[in-house]
């Protein structure tokens, strides 16, 4: 997605600095990096929107692509700045964060979770057919009666809240944003009302097998699953690629 550079460079940040400002006698709420995870994704996509938003015209997204790659780039920079800064307690939690991991997770992530995610995802699912309009041209889409900058921002700021949550817990797992949907639509067509339940399910059960593959393939110890995503995804993206280029 255009955003995904920087809606992923500003959540990283967030965290980093929420975990950097921490006090080392002190743990932190279920609920508090979810919330600095949303502000700092928030804010980034409201700057890459705002540097890429032309009045009249439908917001390029290649004008998005290229905002949030140099947006993100700035935000790395920063990023290291606070990372050797770190000491070695906070530096081991912030690389088992980048890489992705749901090691320690509990079923109090997941009621943390759930209100966002399927409060958001139901509300995506109902109005699918606005999505189906999107995919469609310019044209179409404003003859059809969708007003294109407000709904393209509308489904931007849900898209950001619903990762930013999901990588606040998990850590940084991006393969299966990327590869999921895409196996969907060859599944169920390209139907939003199909490709959305079906890209829960195929992320869920990606992100299991990963999970337990991790634990097993150098037991009793365990690898960070978000290696082992990158592992199966990075593959399927490059075939993706090669087989229709974008």
């Amino acid at each position: 997605m255009p955003w995904r550079e920087g809606g992923n460079a500003g959540v990283g940040f967030a965290v980093l600095l929420l975990i950097y400002r921490q006090s080392a006698a002190e743990a932190l709420p279920i609920w508090a990096l979810p919330l600095a995870a949303i502000a700092g994704a928030a804010l980034t996509a409201l700057i890459i929107y705002r540097l890429s938003y032309r009045k009249g015209r439908k917001t390029s997204m290649y004008t998005l692509i290229l905002n949030g790659v140099s947006l993100a780039a700035g935000i790395h920079a920063l990023e290291i700045v606070l990372i050797v800064r770190l000491d070695s307690t906070k530096f081991h939690q912030v690389n088992a964060w980048i890489i992705g991991s749901i090691f320690g997770n509990s079923w109090n992530h997941v009621a943390a979770l759930l209100p966002v995610v399927l409060g958001l995802g139901l509300f995506l699912w109902f109005r699918h057919r606005d999505l189906d309009i999107l995919n469609l041209s310019d044209e179409t889409a404003i003859g059809l009666g969708l007003e294109l900058n407000r709904s393209c921002f509308l489904y931007l700021m849900i898209g950001v809240i619903l990762a930013a949550c999901c990588v606040a817990v998990g850590g940084s797992i991006a393969f299966i944003g990327l590869i999921c949907p895409h196996i969907a639509r060859r599944l169920v067509g390209v139907r939003h009302s199909r490709v959305l339940p079906a890209s829960a399910l195929l992320g869920a059960l990606l992100l299991c097998t990963a999970d337990w593959v991790s634990r097993v393939i150098i037991a009793p110890d365990e690898m960070l699953v978000g290696t082992i995503v990158a592992l199966i995804g990075a593959p399927y993206f490059m075939y993706l690629f090669l087989k229709k280029p974008v």
